[in-house]
């Protein structure tokens, strides 16, 4: 799963910086949206996948929150964001 959205994220930034590229190579200089694109892109390609979680069948995971037990997930797959 983590692989799949990894992948997803750097093929929307690989666009962004085609689009960056091509519209330099025709002189009209650089459009402020494949610019916004590419480095929120860059961003998620590191925050996103390291946010995805899975519990696998027969374990149960204790979720913490400020060192105390708050809730518990059992199998599948979760998306935390860490930040």
């Amino acid at each position: 799963m983590k692989n799949i959205v990894w992948v997803i994220i750097a093929a929307i930034f690989a666009v962004a910086v085609i689009s960056i590229v091509l519209s330099r190579r025709k002189g009209n200089g650089l459009k402020p949206l494949p610019l916004v694109i590419a480095a929120l892109a860059l961003v998620a390609m590191f925050i996103v996948p390291s946010s995805i979680h899975t519990v696998q069948a027969g374990e149960i995971a204790v979720v913490k929150v400020w060192g105390k037990a708050e809730y518990v997930r059992t199998a599948g797959t979760y998306f935390d964001l860490w930040i």
